[in-house]
């Protein structure tokens, strides 16, 4: 029983090697590179990678780096995502574009974006556009503030995919006469629990070695 009980254990060690760790507290640019979960209340995860970030400015605004946006994991229920923050912000003819890309993986069946700290003067605004492909057809979510209306939040539900890659555009713009300004913008999703293939290799294989180690004590009885 004993050897029975450590093909289990060295099992469950290899199944763990190169698993993602819990998404922390940081910044894009510590991202960048990187891979981790985040777990709803129900139990499903999710997996975070593929980070990307692309910042441009006109018109003396200052265009923000990777290491000046914050990036905070956010665990709502059985929503879970990232809340992104930066001082983004311009004035009288200047203009700032953010893009942030990341890819989501996990049995996924609907996303969330929003955004907040965010206004505008004169003929100044704030649009958030992001975008991905759901079973092959376009999704488009898009967040606006100016004085063609107001929109600070939308979502989209779906059938479960397997995994979204987002891309999320930060545009503000003063325009000729006006100031623009939004500090934070965040995504949340929802998954299904599904066996994990790690669960079930290591499941398998050691109920394999169980069967295995019993049928050669038996036949050494004989």
């Amino acid at each position: 029983m004993r050897r029975a009980l450590l093909v289990v254990a060295l099992l469950v060690g290899v199944s763990s090697v190169g698993l993602a760790g819990t998404c922390g507290v940081g910044t894009l640019a510590s991202y960048m590179g990187t891979s981790c979960t985040l777990m709803t209340t129900g139990g499903a995860t999710l997996t975070f990678d593929d980070f990307g970030y692309t910042s441009s400015a006109f018109g003396g605004a200052s265009a923000i780096p990777a290491s000046g946006v914050s990036v905070t994991p956010v665990v709502n229920g059985n929503e879970v995502g990232f809340l992104f923050t930066a001082p983004w912000s311009v004035g009288s003819t200047q203009g700032l574009d953010s893009g942030i890309t990341f890819q989501v993986s996990g049995n996924i069946t609907d996303v969330v974006a929003q955004m907040g700290g965010y206004g505008f003067t004169g003929t100044g605004g704030v649009s958030v556009a992001e975008t991905s492909t759901v079973n092959g057809s376009p999704l488009s979510l898009f967040l606006v503030d100016n004085s063609g209306g107001l929109i600070a939040s939308d979502s989209a539900t779906f059938a479960a995919v397997p995994s979204l890659l987002i891309t999320k555009d930060i545009a503000l713009n003063g325009n000729a006469k006006g100031s623009a300004a939004v500090s934070f913008v965040w995504d949340e999703f929802s998954a299904q629990v599904v066996p994990e293939p790690a669960s079930m290799f290591l499941l398998g294989s050691g109920l394999l070695g169980l069967a295995g180690y019993v049928r050669r004590r038996k036949l050494g009885k004989r």
